[in-house]
């Protein structure tokens, strides 16, 4: 629709704080919640200019849900402005953010009664629920933390948000923003940590 076109149009000053420079605006579709639109935006000279644009992302099963609202297991996406300081992946990625190859022994933790709630731990645990992060599948072949809930970490806040690659076209996810593999590249080869990146999902 022309409004949603401008709606994305509009440079990102009111989300954006100071300090970033590189921001992914994540819009849920007006009539499905389970799919949005993903823009990314690059702050040079003080001005916003739109880097990538109609990114096509799968959403939460249950839609945004503000971060107030947000809970552990409830299938939404959490609304808000979140860092993104780290991403992962299963084979080497040469990319200038902080990257973790993950391997069978790196969990993140979704038992909300673990001292590691919503932190991501490598070697045995003792928590009673957790996502492998090295999965059978290529979802999280490639992906990217969403600091939700991870300082302070919150018990039963809702753990594990992240961006990674979708299962198909329009398949929600349990709460995280997912897109198909050549999009995620794209993004985490453009993003650089001195930018101070962060998403804000609406």
């Amino acid at each position: 629709s022309a409004e949603a076109a401008k709606k994305v149009e509009a440079p990102p000053e009111d989300v954006a704080p100071m300090d970033v420079r590189q921001l992914l605006i994540v819009q849920s579709d007006s009539k499905n919640k389970q799919v949005g639109t993903l823009t990314a935006w690059q702050k040079k000279d003080e001005k916003w200019l739109v880097k990538y644009k109609d990114i096509p992302v799968n959403l939460g099963r249950s839609g945004v849900v503000s971060a107030a609202q947000k809970q552990e297991g409830d299938g939404a996406t959490p609304a808000g402005l979140y860092k993104l300081r780290r991403a992962f992946g299963y084979e080497s990625f040469s990319i200038s953010m902080p990257y973790i190859q993950v391997t069978k022994q790196h969990y993140w933790i979704d038992d909300v009664d673990s001292p590691f709630y919503n932190q991501l731990v490598v070697g045995k645990t003792a928590a009673k629920s957790y996502e492998l992060m090295r999965r059978k599948d290529e979802l999280y072949k490639l992906g990217l933390v969403i600091e939700y809930n991870t300082e302070p970490v919150v018990a039963g806040k809702g753990s594990a948000i992240f961006m990674h690659i979708r299962k198909g076209p329009g398949v929600p996810t349990s709460g995280c923003i997912a897109m198909a593999e050549k999009d995620i590249k794209k993004l985490l080869q453009w993003l650089k940590p001195e930018q101070n990146p962060a998403v804000c999902i609406e």
